[in-house]
C-alpha cells in the first residue's frame, strides 16, 4: 500500500503544479486581454 500512497501523493503534487501553470496562463491572458481593450477604448476616445 505504500507506493500505491505514493503514487497518489506524486500524483496529487502534478495535478497541483498543473493547476498553478494553469491558473497562471489564465491570469496572464485575462491581463492581456484587459490591457487590450484599454488600449483600444483610448484610440476611440482619442478621435475628433
Amino acid at each position: 500500500m505504500r507506493g500505491v500512497e505514493f503514487y497518489i501523493g506524486k500524483y496529487d503534487m502534478i495535478t497541483k503544479v498543473l493547476q498553478g501553470i494553469i491558473i497562471a496562463i489564465s491570469g496572464y491572458l485575462i491581463y492581456r486581454i484587459m490591457t487590450t481593450n484599454n488600449r483600444k477604448q483610448e484610440k476611440t476616445i482619442k478621435r475628433p
